[in-house]
């Protein structure tokens, strides 16, 4: 017996969702920043990485980069706050330069991860229409 997937599958040109998608992946990531010290709050990694699987799961290879990088930028800004005590107090740059620095080096770095949860999507052929029988 065939389930019909057609609702599963993202409509080509649509893209109601994503910013509640995006929202949704931004804070997997924060929560996955909590997972590590001085929190060590560890399920909350388990539960991120299964949340951002959930939302990329139907998701076409665009539309799973972008997930992929709002999940980065989430977890990698909130996890690089450090580098902020380190620019604006010890090496005194202005407190917006410093907040700026860190949040360039999060999105470029969350490129990485777009690329990567993109590659994934193409691979298993997401959003791909099936052939037809």
């Amino acid at each position: 017996m065939r389930l019909p997937l057609a609702a599963a599958r993202p409509v080509p040109g649509e893209r109601s969702g994503a910013p509640a998608q995006w929202l949704l992946a931004l804070l997997a990531g924060i929560a996955h920043t909590a997972s590590f010290a001085p929190l060590e709050a560890w399920p909350l990694q388990i539960l991120s990485l299964a949340g951002l699987a959930a939302l990329a799961r139907s998701a076409g290879p665009r539309a799973a980069a972008a997930l992929g990088w709002w999940f980065a930028f989430g977890w990698l800004a909130s996890g690089m706050w450090w580098l902020y005590i380190s620019m604006h107090r010890y090496g005194g740059m202005p407190a917006p330069l410093a907040v700026l620095a860190v949040l360039l080096l999060a999105a470029a770095l969350a490129l990485y991860y777009a690329l990567a949860l993109g590659a994934w999507a193409r691979w298993r052929g997401a959003g791909s229409r099936p052939a037809r029988s």
